[in-house]
């Protein structure tokens, strides 16, 4: 069991070489892969570089850093945001996309999780196929409930098959991905992790807010929405968002206040700007003007890969978890999302309520006030049925009392 009190994880290899010739073979797979990466370096040492970059959604501490506004329930509840375009397929893996998205890595909170034990999911597979994110496990601590991680430029090594206790290694792969002007491949893997185990809970307002902000946190692009030295119209400008930007921009990361209640944190922040403020703080966060200069259209396009986050060995609700995540993405300006299931049977529910989501014009904020009265009814025990049975009439019958 790991200590809560931890900030890192141990990263040794004997928790992985020690349990090759006693567990199953997925281990020694690991392995392969890994060796195979050395076996790699030793032909050709690999050009070019890897960031690391915590990215903090919102820290109030004691009044000195005010949070980025509307990362709280009314913010969520009052957005205009429209819904970006969804993509679902119910085949394919994310590391494999091709479409200049951003990968989701459904990390433990320690960076890395189990890939240097026993693990053999999606967050321990997608290290092992490039040990150069395994270096991140070193300087990375522990993410907090406002916190995601952008790893940028690492390079795959490995081709792969199976999953957990099929996965087996299957070759090399060679990465042809462009480089950047500072010699990063074009591969972006945003690491956030989801509520472990959360069961009923999950369905609380509170926990609803927290795992949209985590996924928010990962998907918002902060060089384009808060942008140093801007004017903002009726608005002081946060010394927050300029020490952040400067610490990003060194390499730096802010550890602040790390023992602190993120879950009570989350729910109750300190807010001291009326709704209608808030609202009018953020669509002028998304309308700074861009300069072509310093941001690449290629950057500003970039959509969100990802899948079943949460769900699986972390028990999360998979119709809930693909929800938020849609609106995250929306909310944080993305132009689209492409939704790997995995073969899971929810994809074509989600692919007839993303149509109607589509069709109808729905926006961000009046899903958000749906998802949190159906977690109220699910945890009042008014009803048993599943989120997307449950909404379907309603996006239809909401849209007609609207028009």
């Amino acid at each position: 069991m790991v200590d809560k009190r931890l900030t890192f994880l141990i990263s040794n290899l004997d928790g992985l070489f020690g349990r090759i010739s006693n567990v199953a073979t997925q281990q020694q797979q690991k392995v392969r892969c890994i060796v195979h990466y050395f076996t790699r370096l030793s032909q050709a040492i690999p050009r070019g570089m890897i960031s690391f970059e915590r990215k903090v959604l919102h820290r109030q501490l004691q009044g000195i850093f005010p949070p980025i506004p509307g990362c709280d329930k009314h913010y969520w509840k009052n957005s205009s945001s429209s819904f970006c375009s969804i993509r679902i397929f119910d085949d394919g893996l994310i590391e494999n996309q091709r479409s200049n998205a951003l990968e989701v890595d459904f990390a433990n909170r320690f960076l890395g999780g189990g890939v240097l034990r026993k693990g053999c999911v999606q967050e321990e597979i997608r290290f092992v196929i490039s040990p150069e994110l395994i270096a991140g496990m070193l300087f990375m601590p522990a993410m907090q409930a406002d916190e995601a991680i952008e790893i940028r430029g690492v390079e795959r090594f490995s081709c792969h098959t199976g999953y957990s206790s099929s996965f087996r290694f299957a070759g090399d792969y060679l990465d042809t991905k462009q480089r950047d002007s500072q010699g990063r491949l074009e591969t972006r893997i945003i690491a956030m992790d989801a509520l472990r185990h959360p069961g009923q809970r999950q369905y609380e307002e509170a926990l609803l807010l927290r795992e949209t902000n985590k996924a928010f946190c990962g998907f918002l692009n902060q060089k384009l929405t808060c942008l140093p030295n801007q004017v903002l119209t009726d608005v002081s400008r946060s010394p927050y968002l300029e020490l952040q930007d400067h610490e990003v921009a060194e390499g730096n990361s802010l550890h602040l206040d790390e023992n602190k209640d993120h879950a009570a944190f989350s729910a109750d922040i300190t807010n001291t700007r009326s709704d209608n403020e808030n609202t009018t703080v953020i669509k002028q966060l998304h309308n700074v003007h861009l300069n072509s200069d310093t941001f690449s259209e290629s950057e500003i396009a970039m959509g969100i890969a990802t899948g079943n986050w949460g769900c699986g060995a972390f028990g999360g609700d998979v119709e809930l978890k693909s929800l938020l995540q849609w609106m995250a993405a929306s909310q944080a300006g993305r132009p689209f999302l492409h939704y790997f299931t995995f073969g899971s049977p929810h994809g074509k529910m989600l692919q007839k309520v993303s149509d109607i989501i589509i069709k109808e014009r729905w926006l961000v904020g009046d899903v958000w006030k749906l998802l949190v009265e159906y977690g109220q009814n699910r945890l009042q025990r008014m009803h048993k049925k599943e989120l997307f049975e449950w909404i379907l009439p309603r996006l239809v019958k909401g849209n007609a009392s609207k028009a």
